[in-house]
């Protein structure tokens, strides 16, 4: 139930007030208009969600998307009429605080960022027409769900002394190759196969990723005096959308190599649930068919039937498709090609679940690093509260009613680590 949702009459009487407090003899008959004008939307949004989800968690969405309409769009225009300590101001607030009952986004790029990306762009520039891009040498791609761990265990192993990365994740690739962007494929989903690699989406993405390679001291290969250079690196890359993009990368890169980071279904798909609240990790906005403003993670197929669903069973699914599919496609592959390895045991013996996955790999092992993560593993740069025992059980009571629907995911998956 979503308790925190008044019903319509009290939103409306909200409104009432904020109309009251309006004095209409200063406003130009326009800005009356308007005033009124959205106002009354956003009372008539409220109503036709309460009418059609009442306080159910399916209307989740829907009246999330209400609100962000009034604080992007009817707040602007009413505060400056409302007196900063009158009964309208109050109201204003009042509906405010229901937009901010969840945390509103940090900014999604900081400067240190963006002045990477900045550098990026500008070595690509002269790399392009001076320096050869280096061959990738088993490459390697980190494939998990979404909010799973693979941005720490990204982090930990960007720090080996024989891994390139591009410094960050690669969400932007399908901004900059728009044959990679679900918009190119009606928006099925973000799967991708051998079949989407022509010739000319290969060296784009090649040409992608070695531009904006650098060493995990930040230092950009376009930039490294020549007889630093290497002609072939290791190359790590993860976004959770590599999930459902494994026969694409193994047609791009035939020699490549997987990690498959795997997280129990509990505390996944809490995390889901916590990311989606925040608003930190919207992937797509006004998608074609979504009913709703804005969707986070992972596009999977059939994310149309989800529309009236709440939202734990979205993140259930999101964990579901991600493993399932992950797991599909790896066990095409010769065993040699992948390596598995659980969350759990990542951040419980992080210096041993990092010597395997340098043995799996051919990696050196880097006794600084270890020694660094012996007492235990950092923050993730992507982390949005910090982790205590049991935190999932915040959500415990979306959680529990769907696990049963996830089981017979967590039987296939979890047979793995006898294997």
């Amino acid at each position: 139930m979503i308790e925190h949702y008044p019903p319509p009459t009290e939103i409306n009487h909200l409104v009432q007030r904020m109309l009251e407090a309006v004095d209409r003899q200063a406003l130009p008959p326009e800005a009356v208009l308007e005033l009124e004008h959205v106002l009354g939307t956003f009372t008539g949004r409220w109503q036709v969600n309460f009418a059609r989800f009442g306080r159910q968690l399916a209307g989740e969405l829907a009246y999330r998307d209400a609100l962000l309409y009034f604080d992007e769009v009817v707040a602007p225009i009413v505060r400056p009429w409302l007196a900063p300590d009158g009964p309208g101001q109050s109201a204003l607030t009042t509906i405010e605080a229901m937009v901010r009952s969840s945390p509103l986004p940090p900014r999604r790029f900081n400067r240190q960022l963006l002045a990477q990306m900045r550098r990026q762009r500008q070595a690509g520039q002269v790399q392009s027409a001076h320096v050869p891009l280096p061959q990738c040498d088993r490459p390697l791609f980190i494939v998990s769900a979404p909010r799973a761990g693979s941005t720490l265990l990204f982090e930990t192993l960007a720090q080996l002394p024989e891994i390139w990365t591009i410094g960050r994740e690669s969400h932007d690739i399908e901004l900059d190759i728009p044959a990679l962007h679900p918009a190119a494929h009606a928006y099925a989903s973000n799967r991708l196969t051998a079949a989407e690699l022509s010739p000319a989406v290969a060296e784009a993405v090649r040409h992608w990723f070695g531009r904006r390679l650098q060493d995990r001291a930040g230092c950009l290969y376009a930039t490294l005096p020549a007889e630093q250079r290497p002609q072939t690196v290791r190359f790590l890359e993860k976004t959770p959308k590599n999930a459902l993009r494994i026969p694409f990368l193994k047609a791009l890169f035939p020699d490549a190599r997987f990690i498959f980071l795997y997280r129990e279904p509990r505390r996944n798909i809490s995390s889901l649930l916590e990311g989606w609240r925040s608003r930190r990790f919207v992937a797509y906005r006004d998608m074609p068919g979504w009913p709703y403003k804005e969707w986070s993670f992972l596009l999977i197929p059939d994310w149309e039937t989800l529309a009236d669903r709440p939202l734990v069973e979205i993140a259930a699914r999101q964990w579901c498709v991600a493993n399932t599919q992950i797991q599909s496609d790896l066990q095409a592959l010769p065993p040699e090609d992948w390596f598995f390895v659980t969350y759990q045991a990542f951040v419980e013996q992080p210096a041993e679940t990092l010597r395997q996955i340098c043995r799996f790999a051919g990696l050196q092992g880097d006794a600084a690093v270890e020694q660094a993560i012996t007492g235990g593993l950092p923050l993730s740069q992507m982390v949005i509260s910090p982790p205590v025992p049991d935190k999932w059980r915040r959500h415990a009571a979306e959680i529990e009613p769907i696990l049963p629907t996830v089981q017979p995911v967590v039987e296939q998956l979890e047979a793995l680590t006898t294997v």
